[in-house]
């Protein structure tokens, strides 16, 4: 769409967003499983869409971490065939998994037990394909600070469905009680190069008419209570401001219960903004997803709306954040006039950009 010289970028627009995945509430189970340690409070780490990178690769985290002390006993939450071995070419106690199908084919794989605490008896019925019960124990956390690699120590539990997709293993257990609301940092509107057009603070950050917004981004995360690791909520909606704030329609919205495809790697671009965006002063804004030892440094996630086209008729937009337990945050933003930041500054933070992080561009 043109838009002409005498019309401010963005200050009336209606914003449409690529198709994901749309659902209604997060669904959860009928007949909860019990969780599979037993120490109180429950502590979460990752969740199954929380970002992290192997390598230089995107990708899902794709299970749930359970942060616990090394030593801590893990138990079975479900009955089914047991498997046992390394899940990953170099074996090592971190790499060790113990894997439970039940008779749906939903596979649960249980990352990070040591294998020196894994009893004889469950290493020999895994070695014959025999069967465990629900509450079996399985083993003891690992004492990953032996690696010397700053990891706290946790089990990482995947719940693979019958078609080979992860699920988010958040879903089939008891709910917590988890009173702490997500939180927004931040909306952020970008061009085609990732350059900060406006966002919900400042307003418009170019009064130049030729650039067309190809995305909005979303920095939210969540806490489930009583962790302090941010984290990916349930659910990320995106609505649009019509006659003046009175109306809302909703454009967009996914639910993280479920990953796209069948491997980690799939859907994640469509998910996550992957490269930095910038701001004409030279300010960068990228995912932050290491976890410090001491648990201080907050992470950042940078959710990704792509938009497809652009129609007159809207005032702003409204972000709406849910997590597990149904805790929500909300913010609207008002489409604000331009101001008058000059072409030269946003080629100033281009050349910026790309010095710092050429590998993305």
């Amino acid at each position: 769409m043109k838009i002409k010289a005498h019309k401010p970028l963005i200050v009336f627009m209606i914003l449409a967003f690529s198709a994901f995945t749309a659902s209604a509430a997060f669904p959860g189970i009928s007949s909860p499983r019990p969780w599979p340690v037993r120490n109180l409070p429950i502590v979460i780490g990752n969740t199954a869409y929380t970002l992290q990178f192997y390598g230089d690769e995107p990708a899902f985290h794709h299970g749930l971490d359970i942060l616990e002390p090394a030593g801590t006993p893990v138990y079975a939450p479900v009955s089914g065939k047991i498997t046992a071995g390394y899940y990953y070419r170099i074996k090592i106690p971190y790499t060790f998994e113990i894997a439970i199908e039940e008779k749906d084919g939903t596979v649960w794989q249980f990352h990070h037990l040591d294998p020196r605490t894994i009893p004889a008896s469950l290493l020999s019925l895994a070695a014959r394909g025999g069967r465990v019960s629900s509450g079996a124990f399985l083993g003891r956390i690992y004492n990953a600070s032996e690696m010397g690699s700053g990891i706290s120590p946790h089990v990482h539990i995947n719940v693979i469905d019958s078609e080979g997709r992860y699920q988010e293993a958040l879903r089939f257990f008891a709910p917590l009680k988890d009173s702490v609301s997500p939180v927004i940092r931040g909306m952020y509107l970008i061009d085609s190069k990732n350059r900060v057009l406006a966002d919900d603070e400042k307003g418009l950050l170019s009064a130049q008419r030729n650039f067309h917004p190809a995305a909005i981004i979303v920095d939210a995360f969540d806490l489930i209570s009583p962790s302090i690791v941010e984290t990916t909520p349930a659910s990320i909606q995106v609505l649009a401001l019509v006659d003046g704030g009175k109306r809302e329609t909703t454009l967009a919205k996914r639910s993280f219960y479920r990953l796209p495809g069948k491997d980690f790697f799939t859907g994640i671009s469509g998910v996550y903004q992957i490269k930095p965006i910038w701001f004409p002063d030279g300010r960068i804004l990228n995912n932050q997803i290491e976890i410090s030892p001491d648990l201080k440094r907050a992470r950042r996630f940078l959710f990704r709306f792509p938009l497809s086209k652009i129609h007159s008729g809207v005032s702003g937009l409204k972000i709406l954040v849910t997590d597990f337990s149904g805790n929500q945050a909300s913010k609207s933003w008002v489409f604000p006039k331009p101001s008058s930041i000059s072409s030269a500054k946003f080629e100033k933070a281009n050349q910026l950009a790309h010095s710092l992080y050429p590998a993305f561009y």
